[in-house]
């Protein structure tokens, strides 16, 4: 980006002047020559893009947390004394889920 200097001088001079002379410099500050600025809108896509990615990081988060030792314990007796069961159709489910 190429700062024009004399136009900062400019600028800088009426700031200046409007903080020592209130009321002739804040004339001529809103006489002079507006300033560029740049605007940034995000889309409702956008934003929903970042609450998605947001909830994406804490579900991640909370699965890469391990289980207890008890909990694990406990499973592993109920697989040993067959008592363990997973309903089928969420089996499937999983299975499809992981293919498509």
């Amino acid at each position: 980006m190429k700062i024009e200097s004399a136009a900062a001088y400019r600028y800088i001079n009426k700031t200046y002047a409007a903080t020592v002379n209130t009321a002739p410099a804040m004339e001529a500050l809103v006489r002079s020559e507006p300033m560029k600025t740049d605007k940034l809108h995000i889309s409702g896509e956008a934003a929903g893009r970042g609450e998605i990615g947001r909830l994406t990081q804490s579900i991640a988060a909370e699965l890469s947390t391990s289980a207890s030792s008890a909990k694990l314990q406990a499973l592993r007796e109920q697989i040993q004394n067959q008592e363990y069961f997973v309903p089928s159709d969420e089996l499937a489910d999983s299975i499809l889920g992981l293919l498509f």
